[in-house]
């Protein structure tokens, strides 16, 4: 049975461990005449989310000017935990008055800043908090459109001083956007650098977007990153979550970057800003030599959608998507060979999130759909063992790593054949449209569920043990693919596999930290 040893690995987190263990003595048996299945080369990757990570070079938080500039304190997003918005935020440089968010003449989004000028009185906004290194070169951009009578420049500030900044004044601006290049070297260190743009002169300007990204980033990511990771040898990387594609749209992040809309990130409770979409995706994989493997939205997305995100990735530069692709800058098909059909969707953090009666029959309409406009992709559906949601569904209980969302009061563990038993629901009704079992899992080296208490308790184990916890859980997937075999003798001679796509240890983690304090993160 093909499932039964061949699987790959996605790493969020490797963890080493090194303890002093008493030397023990062993032996074994080596018969260099039997091989088994080749070990894949995609064993090493890791995923990223939301869209755009950390990966990203981009210097200036909330760059298209999602959220409205005032100098009022920031209100706290309302509900979910995670991120909280943008890390840094515009203010008004002068009164608040002077700047409007003009949803009438916007470059993006609903709205755009608006700033009306008061002759020789300098006016527009500014973001601190920005980290500057001594002698680096840092490269952006601004769009701008305004009256005849503006006067705009852009500094970028190492200091208080007056010395301590570098200004470029922009050209004539008009009443059609258009966008100004610029280049800074800052003179010394700071975490508190300052971009500013503002205006002089009469009537008003607009600003449409603002950039700003260290000199030597590559195609827009950050260089010290991109040959960190080349050098690990990552050989997958999987994208765009995650939590975060339950809800996302892949058409906001293709195009001009400029104008490709912010979004409200409901997943973690933050900000998208789309700067990072399926081409700077495919740039990154090239960037690091890893293999893509693109999650498609099967929380709030639909079958069409993922249909045609893979007739713009793989189609040809003649079908309508592919016209498309050609037009954004890529005329070539990308031939991507992985993809994930949503994330987790087995819980109830998840947006989107059905019955497990229902949603097989939503999985197998998306991958119907895929598979017609490439039948040679591989998928990976979103599954979970018994055992898995066990453990999910006390960490939530006891701990709240999901906070506001539903809590099951049912006893573990979760029996097979149960409602609990997502993996056996897709593999009883979705078994022709799986190609890998995308299994997640978790787990706390220091802790362990008591049946009978229903909690998480100290385990006490000694380190080898703790050390064993993850590659134990590995070992539990194979066991229940055994029992599935004997509970369904027609997946016999299915080629289905494990993509171990997500897993990680929690004892570096702000959930650990919480069950030792009570504090939460």
């Amino acid at each position: 049975m093909h499932c039964s040893r061949q699987w790959f690995l996605l790493s969020t987190l490797v963890a080493v461990l090194t303890t002093k263990v008493a030397a023990q003595p062993v032996a074994a048996t080596i018969d260099a005449t039997r091989t088994g299945q080749p070990i894949t080369k995609l064993m090493f990757g890791g995923f990223m989310e939301p869209a755009t990570t950390q990966v990203w070079a981009e210097m200036l938080s909330d760059r298209k000017f999602f959220n409205e500039i005032n100098s009022k304190p920031a209100a706290a997003p309302a509900g979910g935990f995670g991120r909280r918005g943008p890390q840094r935020r515009w203010m008004p440089v002068g009164a608040d008055e002077f700047v409007v968010m003009d949803s009438q003449n916007s470059y993006v989004g609903d709205w755009s800043p608006v700033i009306r000028l008061e002759m020789a009185t300098p006016h527009g906004i500014s973001q601190s908090g920005i980290t500057l290194r001594a002698g680096r070169a840092y490269v952006g951009r601004v769009v701008l459109a305004g009256d005849p009578g503006a006067k705009a420049e852009v500094t970028l500030a190492w200091g208080p001083n007056p010395g301590d900044r570098q200004t470029i004044s922009i050209p004539a601006v008009t009443t059609n956007y258009a966008k100004f290049p610029l280049q800074f070297t800052s003179k010394a260190d700071t975490n508190e650098g300052r971009f500013e743009i503002v205006g002089t002169g009469s009537g008003a300007f607009h600003i449409g977007a603002a950039s700003l990204m260290p000199g030597d980033n590559i195609s827009g990511f950050k260089a010290a990153t991109v040959r960190l990771l080349k050098g690990q040898g990552i050989s997958i990387a999987r994208w765009p979550g995650g939590n975060f594609v339950s809800a996302y749209d892949w058409r906001d992040g293709i195009g001009d970057a400029d104008q490709r809309p912010a979004r409200r990130e409901l997943a973690w409770n933050g900000m998208e800003s789309n700067d990072m979409g399926i081409d700077d995706f495919m740039t990154f994989c090239r960037l690091i030599g890893a293999e893509p493997y693109i999650a498609v939205n099967s929380g709030l997305g639909d079958a069409h959608s993922a249909a045609e995100e893979v007739e713009y990735v793989n189609g040809p530069a003649t079908c309508r998507l592919g016209q498309l692709r050609a037009a954004n800058g890529h005329p070539a098909p990308y031939g991507v060979k992985i993809w994930g059909i949503g994330n987790e969707m087995y819980g109830p953090w998840q947006w989107g999130q059905m019955a497990v009666t229902q949603y097989p029959e939503k999985h197998n309409l998306i991958v119907k759909a895929m598979r017609k406009v490439d039948p040679t992709i591989k998928v990976i559906a979103s599954s979970a063992t018994p055992e898995e949601l066990s453990w999910t569904y006390i960490e939530n209980r006891q701990l709240g790593t999901f906070p506001g969302r539903e809590q099951v009061n049912d006893k573990v563990p979760f029996g097979f054949g149960t409602k609990y038993d997502w993996t056996g629901a897709l593999l009883e009704r979705s078994a022709d449209y799986i190609d890998y079992l995308g299994e997640h899992f978790y787990g706390y080296p220091n802790l362990a569920i008591d049946a009978e208490k229903q909690a998480f308790v100290e385990a006490n184990d000694p380190p080898a043990d703790r050390v064993r916890r993850m590659s134990n859980k590995v070992q539990m997937k194979f066991e229940a693919w055994e029992e599935y075999l004997k509970r369904m003798p027609s997946l016999n001679g299915k080629d289905i596999k494990f993509a171990f796509d997500e897993w990680a240890p929690r004892n570096l983690c702000w959930f650990s930290v919480k069950w030792r304090t009570g504090v939460p993160r």
